[in-house]
């Protein structure tokens, strides 16, 4: 089987992440905390990277930024354990529980989750000291309960903002658990994880000041459960991308030879999809030859397996389907420059519609064609054969037609991937953000004011007239 190296993802980050970090020395009023618990930083999955890219933006906007984990998280295979606190473009970081390593022994990870949640919640009330009730916004950028509620429940405790993060819909997810019996899915078991999810999601969005939606259908679903005093404390965000990361000439990788299409992800999380996509790829193999299928993303063992089995099923070899697993940063900037087609499909499904992929913006940001789907924020951003390719939603074959369009037409291709890199430039990329979500966070605090403080016009009457009454 061809395989892709994996490789160390921190290769540019050395200089820049130091033990023991000082402040990158902003005056700027506002402090934000961000908080993960699922991932690692400044180097780790897709949390780590949307991370990195707000931060930066918020950096850039003179604001203090700090991300603080709470464990160290489950680092996919070649990357490299960093120091457990220190300093990345500006943006402190620090894991709570004292390493950035995660222990391969369940109790002692156990034993580090605690402390790391305990010191934590300590953090929070020191910064919240320290900056005053209006200086201190707390953005949840990871949705487990264990740090959530705690963090949702101390906000109204000691008042100060807290603001999540909505990039997918969860309780819409169809696999909501994975426990079975006897090998069969277990409905009842199954049925409770979905409700439970349900009420969590909706608690979480309404205990939260604010929130931050990728999507349209995700605005309108926050802005359904907050009161009417907040629905309009929602932020519409978009996916973001430092375009000037991506090389400017066009990469072809030394391991693949010949024309190859290319998707990356989390395969755990997209298994229908990627089974999707080797059908549509087994339809185009016979009409572009050579053309070979790229997938890159994080995989255990065991999934690796269950994926070989399915392009055994699909009538494909591991020569036509390279399974990349996870590579480097700049590994992975080649394999997107050199490809024919990056793809992104999306179903028509309620989880589809809620979610606006960020590699999508990174796919842009290479210069290559984008293959995608019309559902969800796809058809406000994008036109059909101008900066993107938009296939039909669940139509294989309109799929297949988009990929052979671009690998029999290279100059059709480098205008479009041109197009699209415009676009990423216009309306993704990240250094246009950071004011934006400075804009709302003081928004934000304008409205608890107005809301907790008497009208200042009935403060002075009062003052002028004692014996008169404020207007109710």
């Amino acid at each position: 089987m061809t395989e892709l190296k994996p490789c160390v993802q921190v290769s540019d980050l050395v200089s820049e992440v130091a033990p023991g970090a000082k402040p990158c020395g902003n005056t700027a009023p506002l402090e934000f905390l961000i908080l993960e618990s699922r991932d690692s930083f400044p180097e780790g999955r897709a949390a780590a990277a949307a991370i990195r890219l707000v931060g930066r933006g918020l950096v850039e906007a003179k604001a203090n930024v700090t991300v603080l984990l709470p464990k160290a998280g489950g680092s996919a295979a070649g990357t490299v354990n960093l120091p457990h606190t220190g300093l990345y473009k500006g943006i402190q970081f620090e894991f709570t529980c004292g390493t950035a390593t995660r222990s391969p022994h369940f109790f002692n990870r156990r034993r580090d989750a605690v402390k790391g949640y305990v010191i934590l919640w300590l953090r929070i009330i020191q910064k919240r000291m320290a900056c005053g009730r209006n200086g201190l916004c707390v953005c949840l950028y990871g949705a487990a309960p264990f740090l959530c509620l705690p963090v949702l429940l101390l906000a109204k405790l000691l008042r100060f903002l807290v603001i999540v993060e909505l990039c997918e819909w969860k309780p819409a997810f169809t696999s909501a658990t994975h426990l079975t019996r006897n090998g069969t899915p277990n409905e009842s078991v199954h049925l409770i994880a979905r409700v439970w999810s349900n009420c969590y999601h909706r608690l979480r969005v309404w205990l939260a000041d604010g929130v931050l939606a990728i999507s349209e259908d995700l605005e309108r679903k926050a802005a359904a459960i907050l009161p009417a005093p907040r629905k309009r404390n929602v932020l519409r965000h978009s996916i973001l991308v430092d375009v000037n990361e991506a090389p400017v000439e066009r990469l072809q990788p030394d391991i693949i030879k010949g024309p190859y299409v290319l998707w990356c992800g989390e395969v755990g999380g997209y298994f229908d999809s990627v089974v999707w996509l080797l059908h549509c790829y087994a339809v185009a193999l016979k009409r572009v030859q050579g053309l070979k299928f790229v997938l890159v993303g994080p995989l255990s063992d065991a999934l690796k397996q269950k994926l070989l089995g399915e392009i055994a099923a699909a009538g494909l070899t591991e020569k036509q389907v390279i399974v990349g697993g996870y590579v480097s940063r700049r590994e992975l900037w080649t394999l997107y420059s050199g490809a024919v087609a990056l793809l992104a499909p999306l179903d028509d499904s309620e989880r589809s519609r809620a979610r606006f992929p960020w590699k999508i913006a990174e796919y842009l940001a290479s210069g290559r064609p984008v293959i995608t789907s019309s559902v969800g924020e796809i058809p406000r951003f994008f036109t059909d054969g101008v900066d993107a390719l938009v296939a039909r939603p669940d139509d294989e074959e309109d799929f297949v037609s988009k990929i052979e369009l671009v690998a029999i037409n290279p100059a059709l291709a480098d205008r479009i991937g041109a197009a699209g890199r415009e676009l990423a430039l216009r309306e993704f990329h990240y250094s246009s953000y950071g004011e934006t979500l400075l804009r709302f966070v003081r928004s934000l605090t304008d409205r608890d004011q107005s809301n907790l403080v008497p009208e200042r016009s009935d403060l002075k009457i009062a003052k002028s007239h004692p014996d008169r009454k404020p207007t109710p």
